[in-house]
């Protein structure tokens, strides 16, 4: 029997596809405004390797990128914007302003891993669909979603504190929130 035939194999090549994947969401990420595209060409490749099909990490990875671009771009600089100013609300000395500031980048970040979880299942919702469809996830499923956050703040952490593990860790972490988030049973508001 050969190396190649077997199944401690096949569970190597299936790890190294996962962190070459982090390893592109942390390049094309790179410049902020394609946060959002990024992330959902992760979510992209992740539902075609669930689906069955394997490999071709960069043409999954950009079939993903490339869907709904424009409107991928003006949510990544709603969420530039958007942290950009409760980072400025955060830094005021009212604790009431600090919580909701927390609680405000908390919640928005949950749309936004529905959001990229849901264009990459379903890429003919209309804007106004992904959004009805993100909110709902959110409001349904609030613990699934928290935990999600909590799992990208203890990435957040590590990778502050040793910035390495962010190529190592990248991808294991997008395959436990692609298993968190994305539901293969999600149904649609209108479906």
């Amino acid at each position: 029997m050969k190396l190649v035939e077997t199944k401690w194999y096949g569970q190597l090549i299936q790890i190294s596809d996962h962190i070459l994947l982090g390893i592109l969401w942390v390049v094309v990420s790179l410049p902020l405004v394609t946060v959002v595209p990024a992330t959902t060409g992760v979510f992209t490749a992740l539902n075609k390797w669930k689906n069955g099909e394997s490999g071709h990490v960069c043409y999954s990875f950009l079939q993903g990128f490339k869907r709904k671009f424009f409107l991928q771009l003006v949510m990544s600089c709603v969420t530039i914007i958007s942290y950009f100013a409760m980072n400025l609300i955060l830094q005021e000395s009212a604790i009431w302003l600090v919580i909701c500031g927390y609680v405000t980048m908390l919640v928005f970040t949950m749309f936004l891993l529905s959001w990229c979880s849901s264009l990459a299942q379903n890429d003919v919702l209309s804007g106004k669909e992904l959004f009805q469809e993100s909110t709902w996830w959110v409001l349904t499923n609030f613990l699934k979603n928290l935990v999600c956050c909590g799992i990208l703040l203890v990435f957040l952490v590590l990778v502050f504190m040793f910035p390495p593990i962010i190529f190592v860790l990248a991808g294991g972490v997008w395959w436990l929130i692609n298993h968190l988030v994305g539901n293969n049973n999600r149904k649609g508001v209108w479906q």
